[in-house]
């Protein structure tokens, strides 16, 4: 059996936070290529993002925050597999045997806006 090396993997954060009203944050992640298979023939595509927070306290118990996720629009692969593939039709009449070898992915989010309100009682 091949063993293959672990994936590098990095998160830095940098914070803002003066006990102000206003706070904030950026988020950098890095995820390096990893093996899809045994062989490790087939790899993924290695990728980094940034998220960015920005807040401000309106009192002590109420705060607005507004996140950007994908701060720089990455256009990659948040997960990749390797494996056997079938098209609906052929899922459906049983005519798929086995599929087609191939990466399958799940594309990473576009830039993403999320606003959020914290209220403690």
């Amino acid at each position: 059996m091949c063993q293959t090396p672990s994936p590098l993997t990095a998160s830095v954060g940098l914070s803002a936070d003066r006990s102000g009203p206003w706070f904030g944050g950026l988020r950098l992640r890095y995820l390096g290529a990893y093996a899809l298979e045994e062989t490790a023939e087939q790899k993924s595509t290695p990728f980094w993002m940034a998220n960015l927070k920005a807040g401000y306290r309106f009192s002590p118990k109420l705060q607005l925050t507004l996140d950007v996720l994908n701060l720089f629009d990455k256009k990659t692969n948040d997960i990749e597999y390797w494996g056997g593939a079938c098209t609906r039709s052929e899922t459906l009449g049983g005519t798929c045997g086995g599929g087609i070898d191939g990466k399958l992915v799940h594309p990473l989010e576009p830039r993403t806006l999320r606003i959020g309100l914290r209220a403690s009682f």
